[in-house]
C-alpha cells in the first residue's frame, strides 16, 4: 500500500524537479541572449 503511494509521489517529485530546471536553463538562456544583444549594441 505504502509503495502504491510513494511511488506516483516520487515521479511526481522528478518530474516537477526536471520541468523547473528546463525552466530556470531559459530563463538563463534568455539573459544570456539579452546581455549579449546589450553588449553588441554598445559596440556599434
Amino acid at each position: 500500500m505504502m509503495l502504491a503511494l510513494g511511488v506516483p509521489a516520487i515521479l511526481a517529485s522528478v518530474a516537477f524537479a526536471a520541468h523547473v530546471s528546463t525552466l530556470m536553463r531559459a530563463e538563463s538562456d534568455l539573459q544570456n541572449a539579452l546581455d549579449f544583444r546589450a553588449a553588441a549594441v554598445e559596440i556599434a
